[in-house]
């Protein structure tokens, strides 16, 4: 633990920055920033006097009555090929990602937050589809769709979406991605790469654009990758993705449609957990002992694998030159499977459970395979009685899903006023079902054909949701000032069908279970001034609504008046652009109403289930700074700081003890007080480097504020050759890429919090990767 961080020097200097504006008055913190206004844009005039051939800097929302940052493509490009989609956020404010490796592999040591949120409360659209959950089952995490060099751009409002923002779990920010479309023209395009490194990780991925099919005729792309490595921790387990996308675009004068088609094919094994201290906490094995208590947690007993299509038909029409219409379709289909050992004694416990409960059930089996000799012959001991080696087992979960839906948007908009009305409908059908199979004692397979030992759950969910909104953005004093105010419904309607956890399979209980949640009114009004030389004043309040999880139906304490999550939110700020900079200051306060937490067991094999209960109020406030600077032509230097506080409002009676939970003051798990990132990078004419830093302050696992994880500082970096049309690598980019470049071999990573502990994964130790691109 040597090698961490410790937070309290930094938390010093940038309490002594950030103090006055992190009071709860957030009128008066709102009054310092204004202050600054009329010395402001005289300092942002003098500094761009230097460079005024420079393109303008936008990556701060210019124009927004919401704090908004957006990912520049150069940020893009300095990464590692492929590098996750989410992993691009790392630097802006309020946004903490956490992966266990460059490329986000590993789907279930993933974690995100912005401003406190996790990412199941976060909005995710990709080109207007919702990505609406983070959830690794019934989700997705954006790497399943769509591949970094297919990103045209990626804008995070970190406080409240806009009431466009197609979701049902948004309490409070929203990213947009959007891909690049076919590039089109005269002739055909593309994009090669290969990519090698440390985990035996190779990764290909291609890319072909079309010309136009034929004169005013439509343009296409196809894309394709395969990314394949090892787990740093377990290096005989692998992880693979095959990816692919598709996009075929008709434009016309007065509008396009865009046919757009995403495949995406994994599997991966299950990584070890450790403690906050770095210690192993759920440990896997590499060789077979021919224990079976102990084989069961060998790595080639935890795998996963997942299967995800989508289909989407997106149309942008003008019907006047005032009047327009925009819609997207789009229908997923997935699918997906796990697998997880069983030690004999966890089984048999399991099974003698599920007969005490219910005597003389028939639907259940348990097999007790004898011990054999070198001969195949039974062995027997010393008092001539067979030798049993226990039941052998392995559960297996199989995972579908089918939904579909449509958003719908018309804009009247003249010269001061732009007035939205729009709609969304998704229905979504997804089942999961997880038994506990006997193996067959000389292969090992799955006896899926006899009965099972138990089944941990067989769930049946039907989601209907149903949004309409009204938006209207009025341009006043020679639009300098920008005014919006609009509402949004929203109505969630969840049936299910199934049995939910074991002790509802152990006592034969079925549950049919509707829960609908409704809020037909969550307005947001927001406005922003522009001064001279690009500044600008904005302030933003939103209610938000966020429908009760679909786990919370199968919770093993289940409460069928769990209530909907709430939350309002007051974000405002200044913000400046010039010719060479641009930046903002932002300070916020979210009140959460009837917030839900999901409290887990950190042991896989402990077969309780999750626990989804409210358990009151949290506040959070907080304040960012955020600017990207380039002083001269081919550098660029970025930087945020964040200071965030979310804390329980209320104690709360602990669904898995009974007692009450003294919460109240508390930070919320996962939830770090400071974070501040730097990013910087030269390009000169072939050359080119790039160095970021992260630095995340100390955090919580557990909601009693026990199980602390310390600070953590990671810096990253990049350095290459980019060819020109002709000569040396004509049309080629050589880039070698270092993550983790001090070799923090114990920092954590994604955080799954509990009551009075945490589960962690470890972010991978140093990572050298070394690409090579070629566009034509």
């Amino acid at each position: 633990m040597g090698k961490r961080i410790k937070s309290d020097r930094l938390a010093a200097s940038v309490s002594a920055i950030l103090g006055r504006a992190r009071c709860g008055n957030v009128a008066a913190s709102m009054a310092l920033l204004l202050a600054g206004v009329q010395a402001l844009p005289a300092w942002a005039q003098d500094a761009s006097g230097d460079a005024t051939t420079l393109d303008a800097v936008s990556v701060v929302g210019i124009g927004s009555t919401r704090t908004t940052a957006s990912v520049s493509a150069t940020e893009i490009e300095a990464q590692v090929p492929g590098v996750a989609p989410q992993q691009l956020l790392a630097s802006l404010p309020g946004v903490n990602v956490q992966t266990t490796d460059p490329f986000g592999l590993y789907e279930f040591g993933n974690s995100m937050t912005i401003r406190g949120f996790s990412a199941n409360q976060i909005g995710v659209t990709l080109d207007g589809v919702p990505i609406e959950t983070y959830d690794t089952r019934e989700g997705g995490p954006i790497s399943r769709y769509v591949s970094s060099e297919n990103l045209l751009d990626v804008t995070v409002s970190a406080g409240s979406g806009d009431v466009t923002q197609p979701s049902y779990h948004a309490l409070g920010g929203a990213v947009r991605y959007t891909s690049l479309p076919p590039k089109g023209g005269d002739s055909w395009s593309g994009n090669l790469s290969q990519t090698f490194g440390s985990d035996d990780l190779v990764r290909t991925f291609v890319r072909l654009d079309t010309p136009e099919w034929w004169a005013g005729g439509p343009t296409a792309y196809i894309s394709a990758s395969r990314t394949q490595g090892g787990v740093w921790d377990m290096p005989p387990a692998t992880q693979k993705s095959d990816h692919f996308e598709a996009k075929i675009r008709q434009a016309w004068d007065a509008g396009s449609l865009t046919l757009g088609w995403i495949y995406n094919n994994r599997s991966d094994y299950d990584v070890q957990s450790y403690k906050s201290d770095g210690s192993v906490d759920w440990q896997l094995h590499e060789r077979i002992t021919g224990n079976p208590e102990v084989d069961a947690e060998h790595y080639t007993e935890w795998q996963n694998g997942r299967r995800d299509s989508l289909l989407s038909l997106a149309g942008d029409f003008l019907f006047t030159d005032s009047i327009a219409f925009k819609f997207t379709g789009y229908y997923e289909n997935k699918n997906g499977w796990g697998v997880g050992g069983t030690p004999p004694g966890t089984a048999t416990g399991l099974y003698n459970k599920a007969i005490a409960d219910t005597p003389g059930r028939t639907d259940i089996a348990l097999l007790d395979p004898q011990a054999q000799d070198e001969n195949g012959k039974p062995l027997l001991d010393q008092n001539g009685d067979y030798v049993h080696v226990g039941s052998m087992t392995r559960r297996e979960e199989i995972i579908s899903g089918d939904r579909y839906g449509v958003t719908t948007s018309v804009a009247w908009e003249t010269e001061h006023n732009k007035l939205e009305v729009g709609a969304w409908y998704e229905n979504y059908d997804f089942d999961q079902v997880r038994p506990l199979y006997n193996l067959d004692p000389n292969t090992g397979s799955l006896l899926k054909g006899e009965l099972p030992v138990v089944v941990y759950y067989d769930n049946h969910f039907s989601t209907e949701v149903k949004q309409l909104y009204i938006k209207d953005t009025l341009r006043l004093l020679d639009d300098r000032l920008t005014v919006e105010v609009g509402a949004k419904g929203l109505d969630v309607k969840r049936d299910y069908q199934g049995i939910a956890n074991v002790a509802d399979f152990n006592t034969s209980t079925i549950r049919n279970v509707t829960l609908k949640n409704s809020d037909w009114f969550q307005p947001q009004v927001g406005a922003s001034y522009s001064f001279d030389n690009g500044v600008q004043v904005f302030a933003n309040y939103a209610e938000n609504f966020s429908s009760a999880p679909r786990l919370a139906l199968t919770s093993g304490a289940f409460n069928p008046d769990i209530q909907p999550e709430e939350s309002k939110n007051i974000d405002m700020g200044i913000r400046a652009e010039s010719t060479n900079w641009s930046g903002y200051v932002a300070i916020y306060r979210v009140n959460y109403e009837n917030r839900i937490i999901e409290l887990t067991d950190s042991d896989p094999l402990v077969v309780a289930p999750s626990i989804y209960a409210n358990v009151g109020d949290v506040e959070t406030t907080g304040a960012e700074i955020s600017g990207l600077w380039r002083p001269a032509e081919g550098w660029r230097l970025g930087a945020s700081l964040t200071w965030n506080k979310s804390e329980f409002q209320d104690n709360y009676f602990g669904p898995v003890s009974g007692a009450l939970v003294k919460v109240e003051g508390n930070e919320v798990p996962d939830s770090p007080k400071f974070m501040f990132s730097v990013n910087g990078g030269w390009e000169g004419e072939h050359f080119f480097a790039n160095l970021d830093a992260k630095y995340t302050g100390k955090r919580y696992g557990d909601t009693l504020n026990t199980d602390r994880v310390d600070s953590t500082l990671i810096f990253n970096g990049s350095a290459g050759y980019q060819g020109d049309r002709e000569g040396f690598l004509a049309g080629g980019r050589l880039q070698v890429s270092v993550y983790n470049i001090l070799d923090d071999d114990d920092a954590i990573g994604a955080i799954f919090p509990n009551e009075s502990s945490g589960s962690y994964n470890l972010i991978a130790p140093r990572q050298v990767f070394a690409s090579l691109s070629y566009k034509f």
